[in-house]
């Protein structure tokens, strides 16, 4: 486990369950008691993540997580999810299940590519890339 502060940030100790991924890391945060009200979940590889969506994601959070919609996927990867249910997440860890399942068993705000595309948003906050041919057609299609 992570238990040492890095670059200014604090590390939050692994949680105790079996689960990994996202679900894992707002099992961990909910043992924090965090003092904001949302929490943004966006994968180590995905670098190129728009502040923009983020706050957009964020202003539409309120009793729900918001989770973008790409094709027929909820982008679980790039959401807000308000801390005030991060017991669901602990409790969805300890029984083995997943950001999607627990999405199942709570609910969410699905954001469809209308709205996303009207924030700027072209698919890039959750593209993830994993291989060096990934971020070379990142780079074709983004221009960085």
């Amino acid at each position: 486990g992570r238990e040492e502060s890095a670059h200014g940030f604090e590390a939050i100790p692994d949680p105790e369950f079996s689960v990994r991924g996202p679900l894992a890391g707002l099992a961990a945060l909910a043992a924090t008691s965090p003092s904001e009200t949302v929490a943004l979940v966006v994968a180590i590889d995905q670098p190129f993540v728009r502040a923009e969506t983020l706050a957009q994601l964020q202003a539409h959070c309120d009793d729900l997580p918001v989770v973008p919609i790409d094709g027929d996927t909820r982008q679980v990867t790039c959401m807000a999810f308000p801390t005030g249910m991060l017991h669901a997440a602990s409790e969805e860890a300890a029984e083995n299940g997943s950001l999607q399942t627990l999405l199942e068993r709570v609910g969410c705000v699905e954001v469809t590519e209308p709205m996303w595309a009207d924030w700027g948003e072209d698919g890039r906050s959750w593209r993830s890339l994993d291989t060096p041919e990934d971020v070379a057609r990142a780079v074709e299609v983004y221009g960085y």
